[in-house]
């Protein structure tokens, strides 16, 4: 059966971590949505841990930033984990491989691929 919730205070009880996306969960794109900042801020104050996650292939300080900018306070949150950091990990760990490069992402951002290849 499918459960509705109404708020985050209904179900944040039953968990120690919140792993949460951030594009349209906790902002729109140009500013945070108040009550999912106010949620995630009162789910901390009782103890619970925040990671907001992004598919943004850009590391993790940089999106930290872009947060800064659309009013998304650091309170509500206890660390930010990119696809762009786990990418680099993982390649420079050699968990895909050292001879094979994948690029994903716009024709601009190419230019950064000459630094990934080993």
């Amino acid at each position: 059966m499918t459960l509705i919730i109404n708020s985050l205070d209904e179900i944040a009880h039953q968990y120690d971590a919140l792993f949460v996306d951030l594009w349209g969960c906790v902002h729109n794109g140009i500013t945070a949505y108040k009550s999912a900042v106010q949620a995630l801020i009162k789910y901390r104050q009782t103890g619970g841990k925040v990671v907001l996650l992004t598919n943004s292939p850009r590391p993790r300080v940089g999106v930290e930033k872009q947060l800064h900018h659309l009013n998304v306070p650091t309170t509500c949150l206890d660390t930010v984990a990119t696809s762009g950091d786990s990418a680099r990990a993982a390649m420079f760990t050699g968990v895909v491989g050292k001879k094979v490069f994948f690029h994903w992402g716009t024709s601009r951002s190419i230019i950064l691929r000459s630094h990934f290849y080993y």
